[in-house]
């Protein structure tokens, strides 16, 4: 008995033509027309993977999970009505609408309506995506993961640990409470987010490709208030994502890359990192609630320093992986120690300064001369100043039309692998880029750069 993938979610909205132009123009998904003033979407072979009911509402309708064999139903069916849940058997009608050959039905502890099926219908017709993407990773890491609000983790973890037997991944308690399950390789399918609310927090879908999300990035990027975190990349499943706000309110993760486990291996455990590595600036927030998930991210690297420090002066060997999914180790001299503590501290600081990447090297930007003179000085002992008297001449750089708004920058010397270059080339609105970066890409396209957003690097 096993749940094996999220098969489908469906939606109640009756903002039909906001969804439809939205799951098209910005996700890229296939729409088909089912009559009776509701919509369905492919990602890929299957018939449905994203169904909007026209109910009013806003909110989720139901998420659909596949399980392996036919049996499993009413097995699943006989442990849930043991546990005091009621189930309900789908008739030929109710599957023929989901496009499975069989399904039952019932409430998880919180009222969310929780679909298992068995065999969902394949088209015969190709899927044709309505952005020009590379296609959704799907097939049996399902159709991407769910994150749900949780008003009360002692009800709602259980049953899908113990009654639904989903297996925990790993689970966080700040500076919020995380709990994330997987069914198959993919980290998580679903996640659950201790906010004391009830409702649907997000859906993901993971692209075949970083310049598919890149893309759909410049695409929501033209609406108003259409970005709720930026772009990022998750401590847990390494996912390289962005949120957007669908017609609904909720949200969308547009992935890539997300971390593939083997579960008859993993082992749950609890994270202390924080949800991301960089990035992920929660636009929908506040600024003192921001404020929260950065420090996060200084604290982690505070963190780091601290440990790398300490194993310096034990006269340990220090070889260290920048972030985990990285594939090799660095040498970490005292040096670069110092060199780290100076730049955190610095980054502290109340100004304005851009990070910009320059072939092998890292620029720092700012208008303040002695802020940047301090840079320099601790950093390259004699600090290489630049004042653009006409920053469209200068070979090194691209600049489109607006002015550059920095006076000085200094330089620090270091190499940055492949990864960061990919990030690079798919974020040029955070990272300018010059003629020491381009020989690095094998083909590139840029026709437009904005000036990158404060503190971003």
């Amino acid at each position: 008995m096993a749940v094996k993938a999220l098969s489908y979610i469906g939606v109640n909205s009756d903002k039909l033509e906001d969804w439809s132009d939205y799951s098209e123009k910005c996700l890229g998904m296939q729409r088909v027309d089912r009559g009776k003033g509701a919509l369905s979407f492919r990602m890929d072979d299957h018939k449905q993977r994203l169904a909007i009911t026209g109910d009013t509402g806003d909110s989720l309708a139901f998420v659909g999970f596949e399980v392996d064999n036919k049996d499993d139903l009413q097995t699943y069916a006989a442990k849930l009505e043991a546990n005091g849940i009621k189930v309900n058997i789908g008739n030929s009608s109710y599957s023929d609408k989901r496009f499975v050959e069989e399904l039952i039905h019932f409430n998880d502890p919180q009222g969310n309506r929780v679909e298992m099926v068995y065999n969902p219908m394949k088209d015969t017709e190709p899927f044709k995506p309505s952005r020009p993407i590379s296609g959704f990773k799907t097939g049996a890491l399902g159709m991407g993961h769910v994150v749900l609000h949780v008003k009360d983790f002692n009800k709602v973890v259980p049953f899908y640990r113990d009654i639904l037997s989903f297996k925990i991944s790993d689970y966080s308690n700040t500076p919020i409470s995380l709990c994330f399950f997987h069914i198959n390789g993919r980290h998580h399918s679903l996640a659950l987010f201790g906010s004391g609310k009830v409702g649907f927090h997000h859906f993901m879908v993971e692209y075949n490709s970083l310049d598919d999300v890149g893309q759909g990035y410049d695409l929501v990027q033209y609406k108003d208030n259409a970005i709720a975190y930026t772009m990022g990349r998750h401590t847990n499943d390494y996912m390289t994502s962005f949120y957007s706000i669908t017609p609904s309110g909720f949200f969308v993760e547009n992935g890539w890359g997300g971390r593939i486990i083997d579960p008859s291996t993993w082992k749950s455990h609890e994270t202390f990192e924080g949800p991301s590595f960089w990035g992920h600036e929660r636009l929908y927030l506040p600024e003192n609630e921001r404020m929260k998930f950065r420090n996060k991210r200084l604290d982690q690297a505070r963190d780091v320093i601290d440990k790398l420090n300490l194993q310096f002066i034990a006269g340990e060997p220090i070889q260290w992986s920048p972030t985990r999914f990285s594939q090799k180790s660095i040498e970490i001299s005292q040096s670069d120690l110092d060199d780290l503590k100076i730049l955190i501290n610095a980054f502290q600081d109340d100004v304005d300064y851009m990070l910009r990447c320059e072939g092998m090297r890292l620029g720092i930007y700012a208008n303040d001369i002695k802020w940047i003179r301090r840079i320099g000085k601790k950093l390259n002992d004699v600090p290489w100043l630049w004042e653009p008297k006409n920053a469209n001449a200068v070979a090194n750089v691209i600049y489109v039309d607006e002015p550059f708004p920095y006076e000085y920058k200094v330089f620090l010397n270091g190499t940055a692998d492949h990864r960061f270059y990919d990030w690079c080339k798919s974020n040029t609105d955070k990272v300018r880029v010059g003629d020491g970066l381009l020989r690095n890409f094998k083909t590139v396209s840029y026709t437009h750069l904005t000036l990158p957003t404060n503190r971003e690097v």
